[in-house]
């Protein structure tokens, strides 16, 4: 198999009746979602949607949806999912990137999307998609509809090596660009991760990531390939989240460690019932929440497994996994490749680095065909058939690799590097530290200096005395040039929709912090 529409193509002749997608009170099986698939696909093709057209999409979660990209796929057009987090300028500058066929929108975004349509230099065949909204407004709009169309597979030519998903980087650096992913690079890193994550077909999957982030997709790949149940959110909502976790039976959930401390929190005085789920998987370092999840799904206790996972939306975008065998022996590890990923580190002279020396990790396996229309970047990203991921991290004997920073985020002080996450991490374990992110900022005498930006707990004080006491926590444990020069406090960090701090906006925020020597640093 390497085209993504068999996933469910052949799940609806021999699993039919079987559910696939549950969305609030409706179930789809497969044979269902497949016939929903077929009919997008035939009302696509209707407007002239054909062989690498692109369709552009700004709505939220939906069975619709979930249509829709399979329906992209068996066309072999292209899907460019659309952030609703994000401005009508910016969306206008993808729309003018992408250059869409057609534009599809909920009526509920209508405002933003016309907006950005207005903005773009030419804009495409727009019409209202997916959940309706009972207004006047939304009644005189031209809509999709999948009504009356074929149930039956269109008779289409398309390769693994169509690219049918383009999804925008989050842009933490400022600058997003659009990400090719082919259907081969999709179907490949289902097989390898389904296989690493041993997924069945009894499991249900909880998929709460918006749509715009590879989170979503190349989650639910993974459930739809084996036969299993994915419990569909619109949007992650933590009362929704635990309600899906408490009463329907979800056994496997990825979640962000900001996303687990709000399901928690929304359990209030009372426990949250967990005992379904079987198998915890996290993306990003481990925190005190981390901690929190693991007594609360009682891992320790052999009543749920955890793991750790690693990878990019270049990427597969899984690349390594620490598999629930080796999460505490290996405690903040990404683990290993995956089965089919070669991982190697290499130096800033591109030569690869012995165990315990940090170098980027450059991956050889799944990965995307380049960025959209960006070919300087494209070459910078894909060297000599290798994905540079900009991530820097350290092997240790036992092969188990461990990140120490983003390669554009360390920090150059005084001819040493300093690794963000390395700071963060010790910085992180203070019990009165709630939540920290560190960046450098200019500095007249070492180039750049360290700042934590730190958000304290309920019961921390914001001090001078406090700050002090977080950089003496820092040199007691590592070298002193990654003693933070400046520790501010701040109330939340920024971040990305799905959690991510966004340094960008942090080093412009803090770029006018008074500069110079202060030996207390060092």
């Amino acid at each position: 198999m390497e085209l993504v529409g068999d996933i469910i193509r052949l799940h609806a002749v021999h699993r039919s009746h079987d559910p696939a997608i549950v969305f609030r009170d409706k179930i789809l099986n497969y044979g269902e979602l497949n016939a929903l698939t077929n009919r997008t696909a035939a009302a696509l093709a209707e407007l002239g949607v054909g062989h690498g057209d692109r369709v552009v999409v700004l709505a939220k979660n939906s069975p619709e949806y979930v249509a829709l990209y399979f329906a992209t796929a068996k066309l072999g057009a292209i899907l460019v999912p659309l952030s609703f987090w994000q401005r009508a300028g910016e969306l206008a500058r993808v729309i003018d990137e992408v250059t869409p066929a057609l534009a599809l929108y909920e009526d509920d975004l209508a405002d933003l999307m016309d907006n950005a349509l207005a903005g773009a230099s030419r804009a495409p065949r727009a019409m209202a998609f997916g959940l309706r909204a009972d207004t006047e407004a939304a009644a005189g709009r031209p809509r999709f509809s999948t009504e009356g169309r074929s149930g039956v597979e269109p008779e289409t030519s398309v390769s693994g090596a169509d690219p049918h998903l383009i999804i925008f980087t989050s842009g933490t650096t400022g600058v997003p660009k659009g990400a090719m992913l082919s259907q081969r690079r999709t179907v490949d890193d289902a097989f390898a991760c389904s296989l690493a994550l041993a997924i069945r077909s009894d499991d249900t999957f909880l998929a709460m990531f918006p749509a715009f982030h590879v989170g979503l997709w190349d989650h639910i790949k993974l459930y739809l390939l084996v036969g299993a149940r994915t419990i569909l959110l619109r949007e992650f909502h933590e009362v929704e989240a635990l309600r899906a976790i408490e009463e329907q039976g979800t056994s496997v959930i990825l979640s962000a460690p900001v996303m687990w401390r709000r399901i928690i929190d929304a359990a209030g005085d009372r426990r949250p019932d967990l005992s379904s789920i079987r198998l915890a998987f996290l993306g990003g370092s481990a925190d005190r929440t981390t901690h929190e999840v693991v007594e609360l799904l009682g891992v320790r206790e052999g009543r749920a497994e955890l793991a750790h996972q690693y990878g990019q939306t270049e990427a597969g975008p899984f690349i390594c996994l620490c598999d629930p065998q080796h999460v505490f022996e290996k405690w903040g590890s990404i683990g290993r490749p995956l089965p089919g990923v070669d991982v190697v580190l290499l130096d800033d002279d591109g030569n690869p680095c012995p165990d315990g020396q940090a170098g980027e990790i450059c991956v050889r396996g799944p990965m995307m065909t380049g960025y959209w229309q960006n070919p300087s970047e494209t070459a910078r990203a894909l060297d000599d058939g290798l994905l540079h991921t900009g991530d820097v991290a350290v092997r240790d004997a036992d092969g188990f690799y461990f990140i120490v920073d983003r390669k554009k985020e360390m920090i150059r002080s005084g001819g040493q590097n300093v690794y963000c996450k390395q700071v963060e991490e010790q910085i992180r374990r203070h019990p009165d530290v709630a939540d920290v992110a560190v960046v450098g900022v200019p500095d007249e005498l070492y180039g750049e200096s360290v700042l934590a930006a730190v958000v304290l707990t309920p019961t921390g004080k914001a001090t001078d005395d406090t700050a002090e006491e977080l950089k003496q926590y820092v040199r007691r444990n590592i070298a002193g040039y990654n003693v933070p020069k400046y520790v501010v406090f701040e109330e939340e960090l920024p971040r990305n929709a799905v959690g991510r701090v966004l340094k960008h906006i942090m080093r412009e925020q803090y770029k006018h912090v008074p500069t110079g020597h202060q030996a207390s640093a060092r």
